[in-house]
C-alpha cells in the first residue's frame, strides 16, 4: 500500500557503530556526504551497537568520541533481545575483536530490526550498518591481491546483505507509525577486506583515537591484538605510518 502524500522520508542517516574502525569510517563518510551537499539536510546520528564482553565500555566511549569528532547526535543504545546469556554471546558486527564469528545470527536479526525501527521513529530513513564479512588474517600479503578471497566469508556476506534489505523493507511497512515512506539499511563494507577499510580510512584521514583499541593499556590483550590487526591492514595498504609499529604492544595516545 503506498504511503500517504504527507509521509516522506527525511534521508537522515543513522550510523551503527561498535567503536571500531569500520564504524568510524562510516561516520566520516556520512559527514562528508553532508559537506559535499553544501551542508544542507539534517545532520547524521550515531548509535552504539556492539553487544557485550570485556571491551563494551571502551567501545561505548569510542562511539562518543566518534560523535564528537563529526558532531553527530548520539542515539541511546538500541533495543536488546533475549536472556542475559544470549546477549553475552551476541556480537552484532559479525565478528568479535579476535575475529571469531558471531554466535547467534537470529538474535542479531531481531536486534537489527529493533534498532532500525528505533531509527525510523527518530526520523532516520537511511541506516548504515558497517558489518564486515571478513576474518582478520595475520599475513599482510593476503591483503594485497584484490582477487584473493581468503578471509572473506561469502555466506556471511550474502546473509548480511539479504538481512539488511529485508529488515529495511519490513520496517518500511510501519510508515503509519514512524512516518518514513522508505527505510534503507546499507552495508557498504560487507565485502571489503581490512586493507580496503584501512585504505579508505587513511584517504579520509579519520581520527584513529576514536577507535576503542587506541590507547588501551599495554597488558590489555584485546586492545593489543586489535591494534596489531589494523597495523597489518594499514601496512598492506601502504599507510603503516598511521599506526606506529611500536604502538602494537604499547598503549598509544591520540
Amino acid at each position: 500500500m503506498p504511503a500517504s502524500p504527507d509521509r516522506t522520508s527525511t534521508g537522515r542517516t543513522l550510523v551503527l557503530s561498535d567503536g571500531n574502525l569500520p564504524g568510524l569510517l562510516a561516520a566520516a563518510i556520512a559527514r562528508e556526504a553532508i559537506v559535499s551537499a553544501g551542508g544542507g539536510g539534517p545532520d547524521p546520528m550515531i548509535m552504539f551497537w556492539g553487544g557485550n564482553g570485556p571491551t563494551i565500555e571502551l567501545r561505548k566511549k569510542a562511539v562518543q568520541l566518534q560523535a564528537e569528532a563529526f558532531q553527530f547526535e548520539i542515539v541511546k543504545d538500541g533495543p536488546r533481545f533475549g536472556s542475559d546469556s544470549d546477549r553475552a554471546a551476541f556480537k552484532p558486527t559479525g565478528f568479535d575483536a579476535t575475529g571469531q564469528p558471531a554466535q547467534d545470527s537470529q538474535l542479531e536479526t531481531m536486534s537489527l530490526f529493533g534498532v532500525v525501527s528505533q531509527a525510523a521513529r527518530k526520523g532516520c530513513s537511511n541506516i548504515v550498518w558497517p558489518v564486515q564479512g571478513f576474518h582478520p588474517l595475520e599475513d599482510p600479503a593476503v591483503h594485497d591481491r584484490a582477487d584473493d578471497l581468503r578471509g572473506l566469508d561469502l555466506d556471511l556476506i550474502a546473509r548480511s546483505t539479504d538481512k539488511a534489505i529485508l529488515v529495511g523493507r519490513l520496517v518500511s511497512l510501519d510508515v503509519h507509525e514512524h512516518g518514513q515512506a522508505w527505510v534503507k539499511v546499507e552495508t557498504p563494507f560487507v565485502d571489503l577486506k581490512d586493507r580496503q577499510i584501512a585504505d579508505l580510512a587513511a584517504e579520509m584521514e579519520v581520527p584513529l583515537h576514536a577507535c576503542w583499541w587506541w590507547g588501551t593499556p599495554v597488558r590489555f590483550e584485546p586492545g593489543v591484538r586489535e591494534r596489531a590487526r589494523w597495523y597489518r591492514a594499514f601496512e598492506a595498504a601502504g599507510w603503516a605510518s598511521m599506526i606506529p609499529s611500536g604502538a602494537i604492544s604499547l598503549g598509544v595516545r591520540g
